[in-house]
């Protein structure tokens, strides 16, 4: 329910308020569990050290990992602006949706990844209450941490 919420009133606010785009609030963070299933909601921050940057600052996710069937459902929705990307002539809103494999769930800790042309990895800690999105070359999940293979970072907020 929860999922279908998010987008719902993100577009709404989009609807209303694309005359003034200073106006877009995303939620609140936020990192719930319960009964095997945990949400997390708020926006997408680029780090300083991305080498790439192609999440809209203005932007919203949700993402529901779910025990029994060990995925996380990441729903993303985007609004670009011909001031942010200068190729568009007009506003875009954008939605995305993303299923990732869960390899890791131990008491606070969660580790979902997807391979598309390359590795992204979502990573969520109930104790830290954060969320962060990696782009990796390749085997994110098996990196030796070196900054040179990560090429987009991005951290709940």
């Amino acid at each position: 329910m929860l999922k279908k919420i998010i987008p719902a009133i993100f577009i709404g606010a989009v609807i209303c308020g694309c005359s003034d785009l200073d106006k877009i609030a995303s939620p609140a963070k936020s990192i719930k569990n319960a009964d095997g299933v945990v949400y997390a909601e708020g926006r997408w921050r680029h780090l300083p050290e991305a080498k790439v940057k192609f999440i809209a600052e203005i932007n919203s996710v949700s993402i529901t990992c779910n025990s029994a069937k060990m995925t996380c459902e990441e729903i993303q929705s985007f609004v670009y602006t011909p001031k942010n990307e200068p190729q568009l002539d007009k506003y875009l809103l954008y939605n995305l949706k993303t299923v990732y494999t869960i390899y890791y769930w131990v008491n606070d800790a969660i580790k979902a990844k997807k391979y598309p042309v390359a590795d992204v990895e979502i990573t969520i800690s109930l104790h830290d209450n954060s969320a962060e999105k990696i782009y990796c070359e390749e085997n994110c999940g098996q990196r030796s941490s070196s900054p040179s293979e990560v090429f987009n970072r991005l951290l709940l907020e």
